[in-house]
């Protein structure tokens, strides 16, 4: 419903093609209405089934593609391994599916490299050496930094570079952590940003999280909270099972480490990522989570 209703708007200032794909929507008899924020066109489709749905996907890329060159990008698509239905038969049913089209391309995007990487890179899955990778890095701190000092002089408040190296350091340049700060010292700011408006905003930002984090720890064996919080004092570990690491933060024995990082990684408390140099190292995704136990 949702890749449908996508391409319906996106095509919407082609009329020819609008007309056709709008055609053929409505013999499913879909339910359709507009979102009253964006005025996008939103629509509901009860399919019968699973082959129902995958030929009407089929059909849709189909139609899309005689009318020339498209790119079609499914954002977070690492999401299919939540999906009840086994993740390799969707995978293998879209790669054939795509196979035969002439015109569109497909981006695959998404935050959890290692599921994505799974996806990809294994001679197991269907994807495999079917694309190109790009890893995605953080956004360069001097055009963030621009961008962010620009944003709040349009409405009429001045903050410095030092005061957004300071938000986007906090934030790791993580930028839903990057708004989530950059609001509340806005709102906390009159016509200047001041590092103790900063400062004072992030201590608000634990303490409206605090209750969860505590709850967190309470589902944890110790030795799990331990590590998770190694892992955060360290900000990124490259071998969680070497000597000096696990004898500086008490961790036990390296089987025990491997068991407690099993069970972060599965929770999803913490990832694994590759650097500049492809080595791989894990660090916690919730970067509030992690500032907060390095306060601690």
């Amino acid at each position: 419903n949702s890749l449908l209703a996508a391409i319906l708007n996106a095509i919407s200032g082609n009329k020819p093609l609008f007309k056709k794909m709008q055609d053929w929507l409505l013999t499913m008899r879909p339910v359709m209405s507009a979102n009253p924020h964006s005025g996008a066109m939103q629509l509901e489709v009860e399919f019968k089934s699973e082959q129902q749905q995958r030929t009407s996907v089929k059909e849709a890329l189909h139609l899309l593609d005689q009318y020339g060159p498209g790119v079609i990008a499914l954002d977070e698509f690492q999401e299919i391994h939540s999906w009840d239905i086994e993740p390799s038969s969707i995978e293998g049913w879209l790669r054939s599916e795509i196979q035969g089209l002439k015109n569109l391309r497909f981006l695959f995007a998404g935050s959890q490299m290692h599921l994505m990487s799974e996806i990809f890179t294994s001679a197991k899955r269907p994807f495999y050496a079917s694309t190109q990778s790009v890893v995605i890095g953080k956004i360069d701190e001097t055009e963030y930094s621009s961008f962010i000092q620009k944003q709040f002089k349009n409405n009429s408040c001045k903050i410095g570079k030092d005061e957004t190296h300071a938000i986007l350091e906090w934030a790791d340049g993580n930028t839903y952590n990057v708004q989530l700060l950059c609001n509340r010292v806005f709102s906390a700011a009159q016509k200047n940003v001041s590092l103790d408006i900063i400062n004072q905003s992030i201590l608000e930002i634990y303490e409206g999280s605090k209750l969860s984090f505590i709850a967190l720890s309470n589902s944890m064996t110790k030795h799990q909270w331990r590590l998770l919080s190694a892992i955060a004092v360290e900000g990124k570990v490259f071998q969680p099972t070497a000597k000096e690491f696990i004898s500086k933060y008490e961790l036990g024995t390296s089987a025990s480490v491997l068991r407690a990082l099993e069970y972060l990684t599965e929770r999803e408390l913490v990832y694994q990522y590759s650097d500049n140099s492809e080595r791989n190292y894990y660090e916690i995704y919730d970067i509030v989570l992690m500032r907060w136990l390095q306060k601690k």
